[in-house]
């Protein structure tokens, strides 16, 4: 006789059980699926999505309420379509949200078969056809729900309860033939095939009908059909006291499921924390951060700032232009690494003491994880006049507001997470002071003749040199734009 471990339910089955019992969901059993494939002792059941090794899915004949809280759900498996017989290792049931018909059903319950002590398999063996009888197992699984007055099933029309045997008894009746007719493999005639097999199929249909009434009546006896003593049977229910403690197990399985689905959105309300920063480019691997959950990451990244303009003894200079700025959330983590390239600042333009000038260049771009910063699109920087022919709204500078002092660069956006303004415009001359503050700060423009523009912080543009001196002109330099960086944030896992 075969033999199967306890039924395990899965976790989208206690997930269905619990949206039944909160009432937003009814128990709909469709199916049961068998498979040869092998299971380990140390798997952990509740996480199988599908039966492994699926050999054939078959529909539901019956249901039956054991009591307000169990059903027992039968079908029949037959070989009779079988090319190949196989060892029933495995056996699933499928569910689904009746309120929802329109999604896939899931394994809701799953049984492996037991081993022997000397490893040898006790399931079932379905044989290949052999052309003549199909072999029927008659496969019954019980099922906890939460109301069992409101769980049905999906017929599979494949064999239906009392009408089973009648189909197969119909369908050798199909392939008679003329009585004299012999069969070549038995030497015997129709005639004689037919009544030996008419034999056999009362014989079944008259065992499996008696052994159905039986558990019938066995599960309708509450009268301590077992024979067990008082203190094994509760009074309140009359069942026995290892079904009861079965039942309370799965309750409590049911609980552990609810309990992790709700610490799992707990857990994301929980805020990102930084898991880290690039300033130079390199290669981030995800295990190397266990205490973290990186299957998805918020990224702030900053490109290089734009450098600024030198001034002349005429003309003022420009400042640089921010990096700029990109902020994904969410973002999914499917690789073991991802390479990281920060965009260096640009180089300040110079002066030199007889006027020999030298154009700044733009800040190069971040990317990270499929994103791409765009070049020195972050706030503007401040502009004296126009220089050199760079206009307002150039990569290089400009769209900034004339210098006399003021804060010309414009912040270009704010990292959420820290709170610092990045992308920051450089200052323009005379003496405008960059905008942002900290290490995201625009670079201030020289202060005073012959004096230098100030660089840029992370990601921001550099502030413009000062103005040559007309009566002694000395090299002046425009700052430069600083580096781009990326911050990595994620929530850390829970401890439980």
């Amino acid at each position: 006789m075969a033999s199967y471990n306890p039924a395990v339910r899965t976790r989208a089955g206690s997930i269905l059980l619990t949206e039944s019992r909160m009432g937003t969901a009814r128990i709909e059993f469709t199916s049961m699926i068998f498979g040869d494939g092998v299971y380990n002792s140390s798997e952990d059941l509740r996480l199988v999505t599908e039966i492994r090794g699926r050999r054939q899915e078959v529909g539901l004949n019956s249901i039956r309420a054991l009591d307000d809280e169990s059903v027992l759900l039968t079908t029949l498996l037959s070989n009779e379509e079988l090319e190949e017989g196989y060892q029933v290792r495995a056996i699933g049931l499928m569910a689904r949200d009746k309120e929802n018909p329109e999604k896939e059903p899931v394994l809701y319950s799953i049984v492996t078969q037991a081993i022997g002590p000397d490893g040898e398999e006790r399931g079932d063996f379905l044989p290949t056809f052999n052309g003549k009888m199909p072999n029927i197992i008659n496969q019954q699984f019980i099922a906890t729900v939460s109301n069992s007055a409101e769980v049905t099933i999906v017929s599979g029309g494949v064999y239906a309860s009392a009408d089973d045997l009648e189909y197969v008894l119909a369908r050798l009746r199909d392939h008679r033939h003329r009585a004299e007719t012999v069969d070549e493999s038995t030497g015997e005639t129709t005639e004689e095939v037919q009544r030996r097999q008419d034999r056999s199929i009362a014989g079944i249909k008259k065992k499996i009908g008696s052994n159905l009434d039986k558990f019938a009546a066995h599960i309708a006896d509450k009268e301590n059909p077992h024979k067990v003593g008082a203190h094994q049977t509760l009074e309140s229910t009359g069942n026995p006291v290892e079904f009861e403690q079965r039942r309370q197990d799965e309750e409590l399985d049911t609980l552990r499921e609810t309990i992790t689905s709700l610490e799992e959105q707990v857990a994301t309300l929980a805020p990102k924390e930084l898991v880290a920063t690039f300033t130079a480019s390199g290669v981030f691997n995800p295990a190397n951060f266990p205490e973290f959950d990186l299957t998805e990451i918020d990224v702030f990244m900053v490109g290089g700032g734009g450098g600024a303009a030198a001034s002349t003894t005429t003309v003022n200079g420009v400042g640089g232009a921010g990096g700029g700025t990109v902020f994904a959330q969410n973002v999914k983590i499917t690789q073991d690494s991802y390479n990281i390239v920060i965009g260096a600042g640009g180089v300040g333009g110079s002066t030199s003491a007889n006027m020999i000038i030298t154009t700044p260049t733009g800040g190069g771009n971040t990317s990270a994880f499929g994103l791409t910063t765009s070049p020195a699109t972050g706030g503007p920087g401040g502009r004296g006049q126009i220089h050199l022919g760079i206009q307002a709204g150039n990569p290089l500078g400009g769209d900034g507001r004339m210098g006399q002092g003021r804060r010309d660069g414009t912040s270009r956006a704010q990292n959420p997470h820290n709170g610092v303004f990045y992308g920051n415009g450089g200052g323009g001359h005379p003496w405008g002071s960059g905008a942002g503050s900290g290490e995201g700060a625009g670079g201030a423009a020289g202060a005073g003749n012959n004096s230098n523009g100030g660089n840029g912080g992370v990601g921001a543009g550099g502030g413009a040199g000062g103005i040559q001196s007309s009566n002694a002109p000395a090299v002046t330099r425009g700052g430069n734009g600083g580096n781009g960086i990326v911050f990595i944030y994620a929530r850390r896992r829970s401890v439980t």
